[in-house]
């Protein structure tokens, strides 16, 4: 939920801002599109989202996006192409490009190592 500032402040109206949702994070949003969503100007929207989380709304979703990729990379055959476009990347180079940044290791590279750590601990992907 994410509160609107309206003439009576933050609260007294919510709309739905899911960026997280499985669902929604291929769509190629923008702080524009979110604020317009919320009723809020730009970079009013930005301020208050930095205020109210800690961090950009585009980090957020980039957040998002990976934490996805991860279950995706853990529990799935799927491949990069596959994934890349499930959580919104056009190609699998720009999906590994982001992956790598946020992670600093490639996901090919993370897959293997988690399945590795799994194989040792006994863990198995759900």
């Amino acid at each position: 939920m994410w509160p609107v500032r309206d003439e009576h402040g933050y609260g007294q109206r919510e709309a739905r801002c899911r960026v997280g949702g499985a669902s929604h994070l291929a769509h190629p949003w923008t702080v524009e599109e979110l604020a317009r969503r919320v009723g809020m100007s730009r970079a009013a929207f930005a301020a208050a989202f930095r205020q109210k989380t800690g961090d950009s709304p585009i980090n957020y979703l980039t957040y998002w996006r990976m934490h996805r990729a991860k279950a995706l990379l853990r529990d799935t055959e799927s491949s990069l192409q596959q994934i890349a476009l499930t959580i919104g990347y056009d190609t699998d180079a720009a999906f590994s490009r982001a992956f790598r940044r946020h992670e600093s290791v490639a996901p090919g590279a993370w897959r293997r190592r988690w399945r590795a750590s799994a194989g040792d601990s006994g863990e198995t992907a759900e």
